[in-house]
């Protein structure tokens, strides 16, 4: 069986509550991490966070400007 064809053999629902299971474990993983990386260090100003914004913002104005 080739790895392309296993999509069209599997029930949507099921497809989608595996997409739906991946996302949300991603999620978890990644405010456990987060919360593990405050509690380590007192983090008190991320610089970084502005950027990450501003980035942000940019995408979402290029993914406007198309539509």
């Amino acid at each position: 069986m080739r790895f392309d064809s296993l999509f069209y053999t599997l029930p949507l629902p099921l497809i989608y509550t595996i997409s739906v299971a991946v996302v949300l474990c991603a999620l978890a993983v990644g405010i456990y991490l987060g919360q593990r990386r405050v509690s380590k260090a007192s983090i008190k100003e991320d610089a970084s966070l502005g950027s990450a914004v501003a980035a942000t913002l940019g995408l979402v104005a290029f993914v406007l400007a198309f539509t």
